[in-house]
């Protein structure tokens, strides 16, 4: 159910901000004082026919996911957690860089309130900062004989916490953790959907590969050590099909579509 006492992401109030921005993904929206997964929630509307754009933001979720099952911690009244539902004329295979475009956008977004240079791009998923994550996607379709029927675009953002539990308190931050006094989530979630209505309309054009350039600039693997699955080498870009490019001891570059990142030193 609709919580009143979300005056900063009221149905109403959220409306009147896009509305004043001109985004034009968000609409409808829901909001909810708690909920399982806002990713579930899209995922179901989608099914039932909702139309494309419709945004699904949630205070609380007891249920958030991240990539490979992973729980998001999603406690009230501190960050963003919301899902859009898209209708995109995509292919599956076109997914996994989707998920980059999207974090472009987010990085985007989230650097108007903090020191320029500061916010990077972790491929495949995560916005960072100085290896701490700010903010994670995660994109599931609903597909039929490889062809795409939905799109869910999850976004876990955080915003105004700044203490966090003991198993993430090294590895998590949050814009007002870098920033000091950071801004209200309204103004936050404004500022993401204007960036992906630009950015989600690009790639339903083209693709990945026009802003690929941007999205070097934000990588922050580009030259790292790593390893992911069997492959172990240096960091070495990403491709214009948004892959991770990585350079072994040999010299030989590999192009890696999707698999956990862990660097090595």
């Amino acid at each position: 159910m609709t919580n009143a006492a979300l005056t900063d992401l009221d149905v109403a109030t959220v409306e009147q901000h896009l509305r004043k921005l001109g985004v034009k993904l968000g609409a409808p929206v829901s909001v909810v004082d708690e909920t399982g997964s806002t990713n579930e929630d899209a995922l179901k509307a989608g099914a039932a026919g909702a139309a494309h754009g419709a945004l699904f933001v949630a205070d609380q979720q007891r249920a958030g996911r991240g990539r490979l099952g992973r729980t998001w911690h999603s406690p009230p009244g501190q960050n963003l957690y919301f899902s859009l539902l898209l209708r995109p004329r995509t292919e599956a295979s076109s997914l996994a860089s989707m998920t980059l475009v999207v974090g472009l956008a987010v990085a985007e977004a989230v650097g108007r309130f903090l020191p320029a240079g500061l916010v990077g791009i972790k491929w495949p998923n995560d916005v960072v900062i100085g290896g701490r994550k700010l903010a994670g996607i995660l994109v599931e379709a609903s597909t039929t004989r490889g062809r795409v029927d939905h799109v869910v675009v999850g976004v876990g953002l955080n915003v105004l916490q700044t203490q966090f539990a003991p198993e993430i308190e090294e590895i998590a931050t949050s814009i007002e953790r870098e920033a000091g006094v950071g801004p209200g989530r309204l103004e936050v979630l404004g500022a993401v959907l204007e960036r992906l209505d630009a950015r989600l309309a690009t790639f339903d054009e083209a693709g990945v590969a026009p802003m690929i350039e941007e999205l070097r600039a934000y990588d922050v693997l580009r030259g790292r050590e790593l390893r992911v699955g069997e492959v172990e080498g240096t960091g070495d870009g990403i491709d214009e099909a948004g892959r991770l490019l990585v350079r072994t001891e040999s010299g030989e570059v590999v192009a890696v579509n999707a698999g956990e990142v862990s660097l090595v030193r």
